[in-house]
Order: C-alpha cells, then sequence, then structure tokens
C-alpha cells in the first residue's frame, strides 16, 4: 500500500532548493492552481479535476506534480502546483464533514479535500509541503516518486492513503478529518464537490501506476532530481519487493 511509511524514504529538507537540486539553473515553469471558489468544471472537460485528500502535518501546504511520458520514459521542466491552503480547500455546509480543531484562523466550514483543475496526464508527485503557524516542512520521496493518471472529465480523487507516509506525518497541530468522524472518502467527497454549482463531476479514484525516479546527464538517480530521463516502477514490481 502507497501509504506504508517503511515503503518510502521520506527526506525532509528546508527549502525547495534544497529538495529539488539544480532548481535554480532548471529553466521550469510552474502553473499554480487557481482559487477553487473560481474554477469551472464538467464531464466534458478535456482537463481533470484533481482533489486530494487532507491529513494531518500537511495542511496548509501545496502539491508539486510533473508531467511524465511513459512511452517516451521523459519529463517535462512543466509543474503543476496544487494548492492546499485556504484557496485550495473545499468548504462543506455539512458540519459533519467539516474539519475540527485546524487552528482559530482557519474557518470552520473547510473539508478535508482540496482541488484543482490541470491538464489530463500522466503525473509524478515530484515535492509536498505543509505549513502550520511556525511549523513547516518540505518532503519528497528518494526511493521513488508516486505516478498518477489523472482523467479527463472527472473528479479524480487521491485519499491519504494513497500518498507517501499516509498523507501526513505527526505534529503537535491535530485535528479530526471530520467532525462526525467519517473516512469514507469517495462518498464524502462527492458531497462536497456537489456543494460547488460551477464544478459538475463525479468523484473517482485516481488511477495510481507505480513509481518514478529521474537520471540526470550525471547519471545521478532519484526520485527527488530533476533529471529528464525517467526510470518507472509499475505498481506490481514495487509491491512484489
Amino acid at each position: 500500500m502507497i501509504g506504508n511509511a517503511t515503503r518510502f524514504h521520506i527526506a525532509l529538507v528546508v527549502t525547495l532548493a534544497a529538495l529539488l537540486p539544480n532548481a535554480a539553473t532548471a529553466k521550469t515553469t510552474k502553473n499554480y492552481s487557481k482559487p477553487i471558489k473560481k474554477v469551472q468544471f464538467s464531464p466534458l472537460d478535456a482537463a481533470s479535476l484533481v482533489v486530494l485528500e487532507e491529513r494531518q502535518g500537511l495542511h496548509g501546504g501545496s502539491f508539486t506534480f510533473v508531467p511524465v511520458n511513459l512511452q517516451t520514459m521523459s519529463r517535462t521542466d512543466h509543474e503543476e502546483i496544487i494548492s492546499k491552503a485556504m484557496d485550495g480547500r473545499l468548504r462543506t455546509r455539512n458540519p459533519g464533514l467539516a474539519t475540527k480543531g485546524e487552528g482559530l484562523m482557519i474557518p470552520k466550514n473547510m473539508s478535508r479535500f482540496s482541488a484543482a483543475r490541470i491538464p489530463a496526464g500522466d503525473y509524478a508527485l515530484v515535492g509536498y509541503s505543509g505549513n502550520m503557524l511556525v511549523y513547516q516542512n518540505f518532503a519528497c520521496v528518494r526511493s521513488g516518486s508516486p505516478v498518477y493518471r489523472f482523467k479527463s472529465g472527472q473528479a479524480n480523487l487521491i485519499s491519504a492513503e494513497m500518498l507517501p507516509a499516509g498523507g501526513g506525518s505527526n505534529t503537535f497541530f491535530r485535528f479530526q478529518i471530520a467532525a462526525n468522524g467519517s473516512n469514507n472518502d469517495l462518498a464524502d467527497a462527492q458531497e462536497v464537490i456537489n456543494e460547488y454549482e460551477m464544478l459538475k463531476s463525479e468523484v473517482s479514484p485516481a488511477e495510481f501506476l507505480g513509481y518514478a525516479k529521474f537520471e540526470d546527464e550525471r547519471g545521478v538517480v532519484t526520485g527527488c532530481g530533476k533529471g529528464q530521463k525517467v526510470i518507472f516502477e509499475p505498481k506490481a514490481e514495487k509491491a512484489n519487493q
């Protein structure tokens, strides 16, 4: 299972420059997700809606995805950055699905889900961050970045169990993911999405494909690197190790 922390060697670093070697010199284009309240989406959309579940230790941060081509085993320098802070978090009118105990500065109607509209395709999760008051962390997965397929015209849900280390870490700041204790990710995400008039979509689990590492021109291979060559391990092969 992806959430098994023993399968991941999480590399916590102080800055994104340290997280992604050569970040200062790479010609990287970054697309930051729009505030979710301004996003329109329907089943006819050629893009995809990506829905991320919030978990302990990663609230207030962002997820960085890069497109990967599994036919040519290559990646681009383009990044899709999905905000998990208040501009990306989905709100809910159902008090039972609202998070509880996130802090005095967080609105009481926040759900545990964030969402963004990005081009459909295969993506590697190359970095993620959390930010809560004075606590901040950046991380990547050196042993292999998870790769997901985001399909067009639908909401692709990445639950916390589909993320490295179960989607979070233990911190001093603790909250309940749903005030009513629900952990029915698909049903809860669908109910929250349905509250947004401009988001018309059926929520389905994102397809997990496997793990990617990146080889640079010096032959260095790591899940945290900026190399253009993709070294891909399908999920079945990784699971049997």
